[in-house]
């Protein structure tokens, strides 16, 4: 299936205007029941540590946020991370990308193997029907973790959320898990009762949606 969602043009435009910070080029969006959010982290000894939460208006929009922009960052940080010939991250496809850093024999066969078996699969997801392309995604993402999970020096990972309330539940259980309890309520500025609350409310009150992007955008990152 042919979209505007599927043309790399498309996206172009959007990267331009947020170079720095990929992951919020939706911030300005108003949320609904169609919106779909996102969390990404890519790590690297030289690059740090990069954790995104955001949104995307829609399970297409999501799918072409995932194949043309983080995928390309990701897999550019994963690559050059490793050499001297990493810097700002150049605006193209992840095919493009893992066609040059084979032509100059800066990624392993393995690893551009993989590269190009996930591109593949995004490239598949567009005839998916949109009722099951959240679930699809979801088993993108399982997929994609699972091979770049990496070591202590660098990974690679996303998670997405078909709303904000599986976002917002996802959020607290993690935050037991890593015992972040005690802090959470000073972290992110409410009760996890509240929390909820406002995750539920997001669409309907424009007081909780502008909260809740500020969570988002400033805060998530120190607590997941």
């Amino acid at each position: 299936m042919r979209t505007k969602y599927n043309v790399f043009d498309f996206w172009e435009r959007y990267i331009s205007k947020n170079r720095t910070i990929r992951s919020r080029m939706f911030s300005k969006e108003k949320i609904t029941k169609q919106t779909t959010y996102f969390h990404t982290v890519i790590f690297s000894k030289k690059y740090g540590i990069e954790s995104m939460w955001g949104i995307a208006p829609n399970e297409r929009m999501l799918l072409g946020y995932i194949q043309h922009s983080f995928l390309p960052e990701a897999f550019y940080k994963w690559i050059y991370s490793k050499n001297k010939k990493a810097g700002f991250v150049p605006i193209k496809t992840a095919k493009d990308i893992v066609k040059d850093a084979e032509k100059h024999k800066d990624v392993n066969k393995d690893d551009a193997k993989s590269m190009k078996e996930q591109i593949t699969i995004l490239n598949r997801l567009w005839d998916v029907p949109t009722d099951r392309l959240m679930l699809e995604l979801k088993k993108f993402a399982r997929v994609f973790n699972k091979k770049w999970f990496g070591s202590s020096s660098e990974f690679l990972y996303i998670n997405v959320f078909k709303n904000s309330k599986e976002l917002g539940e996802f959020v607290l259980k993690t935050n037991l898990l890593t015992d972040f309890e005690k802090n959470f309520e000073e972290t992110i500025g409410c009760t996890e009762e509240q929390w909820l609350s406002l995750c539920d409310n997001v669409v309907n009150d424009d007081t909780a949606e502008e909260k809740f992007k500020e969570i988002l955008e400033k805060h998530l990152n120190e607590v997941v």
